[in-house]
């Protein structure tokens, strides 16, 4: 075997070894990341969303939000949020929660939550059979991690990408390394589509242009 193809074997085996998450990986993706993925309430059905913002930017699924409005539930309080960005092509908004004035004698148990947005990347890390962290919120608000797979990567005819559950619209997606790259948007019976940050940003900064 020639150098230059044992150089090339020994490549590929790194490339899927970095798509392999330890088990301590996948523990700590969750951990640093749970307090991050909060409950969104619309008008007609309620879910996970996900601070992106340390002002109190959350990420979810336009399935719960109005046309104007949600209300976020973090750290055991509700608070109104405004929404920013709703695509329904996309099948994404964000929303702004508006934290009222704490007052100055009000008890430390009223204090407002911090906002901890998870890291981000914005590298396209969507290749078939790459391993992803969902952190899956059930309807009881308990949160649990779960490794998905990359079962269709990205399109030049979609934004979107495929991985391989039927994971709840608004369930956030990390890579092994803990950094938010997507959300579930679509559940579909054994899978879900998931729309890249990537996307999300370009969304933002369009909604921000004059």
């Amino acid at each position: 075997m020639s150098a230059r193809s044992s150089a090339a074997i020994a490549a590929l085996l790194l490339a899927a070894a970095a798509r392999k998450p330890t088990n301590a990986a996948l523990r700590k993706a969750f951990e640093n990341n749970a307090q991050a993925v909060v409950e969104v309430v619309g008008p007609h059905k309620s879910g996970a969303g996900v601070v992106v913002g340390a002002g109190g930017q959350v990420l979810t699924s336009v399935d719960y939000v109005s046309l104007e409005e949600a209300t976020v539930k973090v750290a055991g309080q509700s608070f109104r949020a405004k929404v920013v960005v709703a695509n329904a092509d996309l099948k994404v908004a964000v929303v702004a929660v508006e934290v009222p004035p704490k007052a100055p004698d009000a008890p430390d148990a009223g204090a407002p939550p911090a906002f901890r947005p998870p890291p981000v990347t914005l590298e396209e890390t969507f290749v078939a059979g790459t391993e992803l962290v969902a952190i899956v919120r059930d309807q009881a608000g308990a949160l649990a991690p779960r490794l998905v797979e990359v079962s269709r990567g990205r399109q030049a005819t979609s934004p979107f990408v495929e991985v391989n559950a039927p994971l709840p619209n608004g369930t956030p997606l990390f890579d092994p390394q803990g950094r938010l790259v997507a959300m579930a948007v679509q559940r579909r019976k054994s899978s879900a589509r998931a729309l890249p940050v990537t996307e999300v940003k370009g969304q933002l900064a369009r909604a921000a242009s004059p």
